[in-house]
């Protein structure tokens, strides 16, 4: 039962289906779950769509991303980006992360991203299942982040997840490696480039987050877990092309 409200918080959490069940260091189990229902919603768009065009499928599947996912991963890159740019102090860079009001840097960061998932969400580079463990992997980087980096705001997001097992910690790495192995292995080749291009973009956030802020915030997990998703799968389709 306690299993079951762990990934119950995790899907509710991540996702706008409303689980009831409260959010707790546990709920990290849920993450990659929560990837694949919503990887699973864009399959069924990329497939009902796939007749009106790569770039027509790739945007209705960002849209259903957005919705299904309540839009959190983009405003938390917007927001980000805009702290992590220019030279402030640590505390002049959340309070641009949490000022509502949408920056130069983070418009930036959220049309590219944007115009750059919608290419490649439609692309036929990347298999369905390929796509629904790209969606579970950057959950699973989103959850390794979250319990394994300092808290940057103390009454922050990730005050949820602190003084974790050491149980859910070895859980939330060992499935990053099952995802990304996974990958791989439906991949082939493409998907090992994608995996460690996505690696590295999200870890290079997450190092620069954590230098700059002096840990994480919720809005920096959402924004590595992008990111990483992202260049994953922006690396499986260039793989795959080439």
């Amino acid at each position: 039962m306690k299993l079951v409200r762990s990934l119950a918080g995790g899907l509710g959490f991540l996702t706008i289906w409303p689980f009831a069940a409260p959010v707790s260091a546990e709920s990290v189990l849920g993450f990659p779950l929560a990837g694949v229902l919503v990887g699973l919603c864009l399959v069924v768009v990329r497939v009902g769509a796939q007749r009106a065009g790569a770039l027509v499928v790739g945007a209705l599947a960002l849209a259903a991303d957005a919705l299904v996912t309540r839009g959190l991963h983009y405003d938390a890159l917007a927001d980000t980006a805009d702290g992590l740019g220019g030279f402030m102090e640590p505390a002049e860079r959340l309070a641009a992360m949490d000022d509502p009001r949408l920056g130069g840097l983070g418009a930036l960061a959220l049309a590219v991203t944007v115009v750059v998932r919608a290419a490649v969400l439609g692309a036929a580079g990347i298999s369905a299942l390929g796509l629904v463990l790209a969606l579970a992997w950057s959950r699973s980087v989103m959850g390794v982040v979250v319990l394994e980096s300092p808290s940057a705001k103390p009454g922050g997001m990730t005050r949820w997840f602190r003084d974790a097992s050491l149980g859910v910690r070895v859980a939330s790495v060992s499935a990053l490696v099952v995802f990304s192995a996974a990958i791989v292995v439906v991949e082939g080749a493409p998907g090992l480039f994608g995996v460690c291009v996505g690696t590295i973009a999200g870890g290079l956030l997450w190092l620069r987050a954590t230098r700059a802020l002096g840990g994480v915030t919720g809005d920096v997990v959402g924004a590595v877990g992008i990111v990483a998703e992202t260049a994953l799968i922006v690396g499986v389709v260039l793989g795959a092309t080439h």
